[in-house]
């Protein structure tokens, strides 16, 4: 009697997708009256998929996003949060370099003082301690 174990392993392609911007989305309404921005800027995302899946995947299909609490971000200015991807159809996300991306809230500048005012001192801004 011959007994044997065979193993079948789908044949998977992998491709690391550069330079992808990382974009920002608002868990509530956004933040008027102010600027985000965001470190680092773009990341690179690697990706598998079956080798017989019919539609290759393209750096378009991949959108690296973080997902913004805007009040926790006005209160605290910065927050470092997880880079997220939603992979398309039958893709898996194998990693995201670097993993984290740092979201920081400005404040718009307030208008310019009228003439009335020149003499007076906008008040500074809050510190922000370091994290």
């Amino acid at each position: 009697e011959i007994r044997a174990i065979i193993i079948v392993e789908e044949m998977m392609e992998e491709k690391t997708f550069s330079d992808l911007p990382v974009r920002i989305d608002h868990k509530s309404g956004g933040l008027n009256g102010a600027r985000l921005t965001v470190a680092p800027e773009k990341v690179s995302v690697s990706m598998s998929w079956p080798a017989v899946r019919m539609k290759t995947v393209t750096a378009e299909d991949i959108r690296p996003i973080v997902y913004v609490d805007d009040e926790k971000l006005r209160q605290e200015g910065t927050l470092t949060l997880q880079i997220m991807v939603v992979p398309p159809d039958g893709t898996k996300v194998t990693a995201i370099e670097p993993p984290n991306a740092t979201v920081t809230y400005i404040p718009l500048q307030a208008p310019e003082p009228s003439a009335s005012s020149e003499n007076e001192e906008a008040p500074a801004p809050p510190a922000q301690e370091p994290r």
